[in-house]
């Protein structure tokens, strides 16, 4: 919490690994608001960061250009967000 602020609680270390893509990369270094810190392992040139947040941080946070974005690690978020995905769109097809 001390990292990246009181208003994201975390209660273990989960270290969140993505590819961002050329335009994910432009939005991550344009959008400061509520942005997790990337840890030093982190390649920004190649697109490949390392994080370590909460889970309600890094979702709240790629939210709006998650398309932009490849959760690689850990394996349950991205199925996570894999499902939640599938069910907009089944949202989307019912109406």
């Amino acid at each position: 919490m001390k990292l990246n602020g009181v208003q994201f609680s975390i209660n273990n270390n989960t270290i969140y690994k993505v590819i961002l893509t050329d335009r994910g990369k432009d939005l991550f270094d344009s959008r400061y608001l509520e942005r997790p810190i990337p840890l030093p392992e982190s390649d920004q040139e190649k697109g490949i960061y390392y994080f370590n947040c909460s889970e309600l941080q890094f979702k709240s946070y790629f939210a709006p250009f998650l398309n932009e974005v490849i959760v690689l690690e850990p394996e349950k978020v991205r199925i996570k967000i894999i499902q939640e995905y599938k069910e907009a769109l089944n949202n989307y097809k019912n109406i």
